[in-house]
């Protein structure tokens, strides 16, 4: 039966100084048997996933701080648009702020 391997051969001259990096340490720390290395790579792919969630969090409220700024700005639209100026007309008062709004929003679509 045949498995499909996790590890290539790596050629380890191309990685250098992450090579490098990792090779003293593991000798420094007597880090030879497979039991102790896959434990420490176990022990990186955990930190690993964290961060992973963590930036994915990050991005999720991101978005929804710009979704409520939309819906903000969807407010303030349709707010303009029920104002009537003189004889009949639709007034439209609009402050700096929103027009920052309006602009940064403009300029993401």
């Amino acid at each position: 039966m045949k498995t499909d391997k996790q590890y290539a051969t790596r050629n380890t001259g191309e990685q250098g100084v992450y090579f490098d990096r990792h090779n003293d340490a593991m000798t420094r720390e007597a880090l030879h048997g497979k039991h102790r290395i896959a434990a420490e790579l176990a022990h990186r792919d955990i930190i690993i996933e964290r961060l992973r969630a963590e930036l994915a969090a990050e991005r999720m409220t991101e978005e929804k701080r710009e979704l409520k700024e939309a819906r903000d700005l969807i407010k303030w639209v349709t707010h303009c648009a029920s104002i009537k100026g003189p004889a009949g007309t639709t007034a439209y008062i609009v402050s700096d702020s929103h027009m920052q709004k309006m602009r940064k929003f403009v300029e993401k679509e």
